[in-house]
């Protein structure tokens, strides 16, 4: 059975948030390609190579993940990828990414991604949750510093975009014991 959260933007829109499936390929895929071409806060880059059906399948099973849908296009994606759950000292901190298409922008889509992110990993039993995010990316730092996250540090020098060196922030949330 299908897990499906129906979401309204501020704007009105409906969305959708589910996790994603093998049918939803070409659509990750779409979404992917629209969103490099939107921003340089991503990994993502115009012309990236797109992965096979199988880096697909196993990319989204080796995470947790929530598209964010209006209708059948994706608008959004939340993922989180838990650090060595065999390991008994590094199984409690998961990183995270957050993006969506920029139309959906301030519209409360990533308040409520920050919501679920920490929903999940209290749920999992996480003490840390870590990301990276680009030093001029202002919008994404305010939502994570007003979700509880702070920055650590900083990586000088570490994306190299448009003839231009980029550095990134560390950050962080330490979760309360469960």
């Amino acid at each position: 059975m299908e897990i499906m959260e129906n979401f309204s933007l501020k704007d009105g829109r409906e969305i959708v948030l589910r996790f994603p499936k093998l049918s939803d390929y070409e659509a990750v895929q779409a979404y992917l390609e629209q969103l490099a071409t939107e921003t340089i806060f991503t990994n993502q880059y115009p012309g990236k190579p797109r992965p096979t059906q199988e880096e697909f399948e196993k990319a989204i099973s080796n995470c947790w993940m929530k598209l964010a849908l209006e209708g059948n296009k994706v608008v959004g994606l939340l993922s989180i990828h838990p650090h060595k759950p065999n390991h008994p000292w590094l199984n409690k901190t998961c990183s995270f990414g957050v993006h969506m298409l920029e139309a959906y922008h301030h519209n409360g889509l990533g308040h409520h991604f920050m919501e679920m992110l920490e929903q999940y990993a209290k749920e999992h039993k996480m003490h840390r949750i870590e990301g990276t995010v680009r030093h001029q990316n202002v919008n994404a730092i305010a939502l994570y510093l007003k979700h509880g996250f702070l920055i650590e540090g900083m990586k000088k020098e570490c994306a190299y975009i448009n003839g231009v060196w980029h550095n990134e922030y560390m950050i962080a949330k330490i979760l309360e014991a469960a």
